[in-house]
């Protein structure tokens, strides 16, 4: 029989519960990761948990002294966060969390409920635990939580451990034997470094307007062994905010378009079609898959109110979707799924070694990403292999945690290091002569912009002039953009795998102008989508040789038969 972790993500995974996209990655990743053998799901531990937490009491509303039954979708964060561990140690898999769930879903109280779970549980040496937002008020409401949870247990277990105090200049929770959980504000920044953090709550992360406290916490639970960074929010109305570009980075582990182990994600909302589109936002199934809780906490009659007022209203409606369904401002749409796209990799490469290409570059300015691809045209199919180049000393600077990711696609080969802290244009040239070298290149498409000094290089080491082709960015892209997307939808293209393209993939997003013209954007600096450009740069030749339908010999090699 399966315990309740497992059981919720089997009920989502058959239908029987109705979730959306986001959920069912997360469940179907909890059910994929039973079967590896570097880490282990304790099923009795995350059952421990569970029943910790529903010898708690409700502090405050309707259930006020009920005990603190939690439901499903609770049970599986909560032992999803305490039963993964690495195998052969003690060690947790899941140091961070961020859970995205709209208002009335009671998201604070299960935060409260997790901290007095770590405080009293986890027995750590002197914890230290912070509840953080961008006000005092607000990081104190789910430490009232906590602290109003563990006044009442501490009553009823008689434990004789804490002492509490909750007045307006002085909020904090101290263990007798050392340690302390206190909420703390965005104005304390400065008193906030040097912590050795057991347990951090981010709460409400959307309102963040930086990231500095989330990375003060982050840089704090190096040292801890089973430390919880806990991000907690409902969506937001600004895509240029940390928590924005958190949640993408979450749903890229969700669809595996990045590998972060020990970061888990859920995130209830509703489902966005093949055309960008959000289904119909005024169903019971919408409500239904956006509030966990929904006829619980968040009862129908609200519901039912809102929506009222959400037809009648743009304003209210931009509310109701925020808050209520967990629907983020859209200012684009996105572009081709990566899971269409990882579909069409092929391990290891054919061998194409006397196979013609295209090759399509977009180049740094300074010091940032550079992307090379080769496109070949085999047969009916194109098949398209990527080269990636950063700086080394800016990657080895970069302590965030995608800076750990990219350190890891460098040891796989995926990334080149090239010397110094700027963009090595000698080495980028170095290995685009070796692919002129091979006699096999039909054109080279860049991006004019950064370009100048190297085409120039370039054409003095041999390069032919006539094979090289500026392609101007923006909506002259539109036609390649389009092609791309179809030839992923009918398995027309091919590609070698490389993670860089599929992470790059998912942060486009694409403008559509009122002729239905393509724009790649993206939503800030950190989305960085060169692979894509570089591609369309090499597709783009590709497309204008076929307008001359030219006779060239191309060598045929049938993917099919791989």
């Amino acid at each position: 029989m399966s315990n309740a972790t497992t059981l919720y993500a089997q009920e989502v995974l058959s239908g029987k519960i109705v979730a959306c996209k986001y959920v069912k990655q997360a469940c179907q990743r909890h059910m994929d990761d039973l079967f590896r053998e570097d880490i282990f799901f304790d099923a009795e531990k995350a059952d421990k948990a569970i029943t910790f937490i529903e010898r708690l009491r409700h502090t405050k509303g309707q259930w006020k002294g009920d005990l603190f039954i939690l439901q499903p979708w609770q049970k599986f964060i909560v032992g999803n966060l305490f039963g993964w561990y690495i195998t052969g140690t003690e060690r947790r898999k899941y140091r961070r969390a961020y859970i995205e769930v709209p208002k009335k879903n009671g998201k604070s109280p299960l935060a409260g409920a997790i901290a007095v779970l770590k405080f009293i549980e986890d027995r750590e040496t002197s914890p230290e635990m912070f509840s953080v937002a961008t006000e005092l008020s607000q990081a104190s409401i789910a430490w009232e939580y906590t602290f109003n949870m563990l006044e009442q247990f501490t009553e009823e277990y008689d434990i004789e451990d804490f002492v509490l105090q909750n007045s307006h200049n002085n909020k904090v929770i101290k263990l007798k034997q050392g340690g302390y959980y206190k909420p703390l504000s965005f104005d304390e920044k400065a008193k906030k470094d040097g912590f050795s953090v057991s347990m951090g709550l981010v709460d409400e992360y959307h309102a963040h307007k930086a990231d500095s406290m989330y990375n003060i916490l982050y840089d704090g639970i190096a040292a801890r062994r089973n430390p919880l960074l806990l991000a907690i929010t409902t969506a937001g109305d600004s895509k240029l905010s940390p928590c924005y570009i958190h949640r993408n980075h979450c749903i890229k582990v969700l669809s595996g378009a990045i590998q972060d182990d020990n970061l888990f994600s859920v995130i209830y909302t509703i489902d966005m079609g093949e055309d960008g589109k959000y289904e119909d936002w005024t169903t019971l199934e919408a409500r239904q898959k956006a509030n966990p809780n929904y006829g619980i906490s968040a009862l129908p009659e609200y519901f039912e109110s809102r929506l009222t007022e959400a037809k009648e209203s743009e304003t209210k409606k931009q509310s109701y979707m925020i808050k209520n369904l967990n629907v983020w401002q859209d200012a684009s749409v996105g572009y081709i799924p990566v899971e269409q796209w990882d579909s069409l990799r092929i391990f290891p490469d054919p061998d194409i070694s006397l196979s013609p290409f295209y090759v399509g570059s977009d180049l740094a300015a300074v010091s940032d990403w550079t992307a090379v691809c080769r496109l070949y045209k085999l047969s009916k199919q194109l098949y398209a292999k990527f080269d990636f180049y950063l700086p080394e000393e800016i990657v080895n600077a970069d302590r965030s945690e995608f800076g750990q990711i990219v350190r890891g696609w460098v040891e796989k080969g995926f990334v080149t290091l090239t010397h110094g802290n700027a963009t090595d244009y000698d080495y980028i040239e170095d290995d685009l002569m070796k692919l002129w070298d091979t006699g096999n290149v039909i054109m080279y498409g860049f991006d004019p912009y950064n370009a100048s000094q190297l085409n120039i290089n370039l054409q003095k080491a041999g390069f032919d002039e006539e094979k090289m082709t500026p392609v101007r960015q923006g909506f002259t892209l539109s036609t390649s953009a389009k092609e791309l997307e179809r030839i992923v939808k009918t398995k027309q293209i091919r590609h070698d795998g490389n993670p860089v393209i599929s992470w790059m993939l998912s942060n486009v997003r694409v403008k559509i102008d009122n002729k239905g013209n393509y724009q790649l954007t993206k939503d800030n600096e950190n989305a960085k989508i060169d692979g894509i450009i570089a591609l369309l740069n090499a597709l783009f030749l590709h497309l204008e040789i076929q307008k001359l339908d030219t006779d060239e010999d191309f060598i045929v090699y049938d993917l099919n038969q791989l």
